[in-house]
């Protein structure tokens, strides 16, 4: 069964752990997921390793900007937090429905793509290595601890690289489960198959997800038309 995460309220998040995995020397990224939310918050944080507060401003997150699906990241560069967002001839009809969202940085500029669509790039100064601003954590739901920003809403198939995707890339394996052996960029994998509906134990065995960082959140069944090459038997695929 294709198994995915439902996010109750605005209570609801997950907290990853640290985010030492991508933060080191990082000057390319992709951040990718499936996510279905019928609210389109003004912002919102379905993956996310982000600071914006004051004078601390770094890291990127994957989620809502304005209303609108968007990727926005800080390079060291800059120093400011640029968005790329998608129209609303993009956005609207995807309300509420499966979609696909892939961010990338290859250290010069950011691009955005929804189902596999090209979106746009950044027109802001962004380049060499990520800024991350005291950002030391990864969540999903949340922007920090306690502060869910993703009521009601689901995630599937989450995946980060130390590199650009390209769009080619993107739509090639956006619709199917990757398999080992994984591509040696591929650093954060989260499938979250191979439970039953309701179950967050299984997530235990990992070692660095267990119930304790899943926070009024529940595994439940997914209707993303994956291709299945294989079942995985924890929540965490790869780390």
């Amino acid at each position: 069964m294709n198994t995915g995460l439902q996010f109750k309220d605005d209570n609801s998040y997950v907290d990853l752990g640290s985010n030492s995995a991508i933060s080191s020397n990082v000057d390319q990224i992709t951040v990718e997921t499936w996510v279905m939310d019928s609210t389109l918050a003004d912002s919102s944080a379905y993956v996310s390793s982000a600071v914006v507060e004051g004078s601390s401003v770094g890291g990127f997150n994957l989620g809502t900007h304005a209303g609108r699906f968007g990727f926005g990241m800080s390079s060291k560069d800059s120093g400011d937090f640029s968005y790329v967002i998608g129209p609303d001839f993009l956005v609207k009809p995807n309300k509420g429905k499966w979609t696909h969202l892939a961010g990338t940085y290859d250290g010069q500029s950011i691009k955005f793509y929804i189902n596999g669509k090209y979106v746009g790039c950044s027109g802001d100064a962004q380049s060499g290595e990520i800024n991350w601003g005291g950002a030391t954590k990864l969540f999903m739901g949340a922007f920090s601890a306690g502060k869910g920003t993703f009521a009601g809403g689901f995630l599937d198939e989450t995946r980060i690289w130390k590199a650009a995707r390209s769009q080619t890339q993107i739509q090639q394996f956006m619709s199917k489960t990757l398999n080992e052996p994984y591509f040696p960029t591929l650093v954060v994998y989260l499938r979250w198959d191979g439970q039953k509906k309701g179950e967050t134990k299984g997530c235990e065995d990992t070692g660095t997800l267990d119930t304790l960082r899943l926070h009024n959140v529940e595994l439940v069944e997914s209707h993303v038309k994956l291709d299945m090459g294989s079942v995985s038997e924890t929540c965490k695929a790869k780390e």
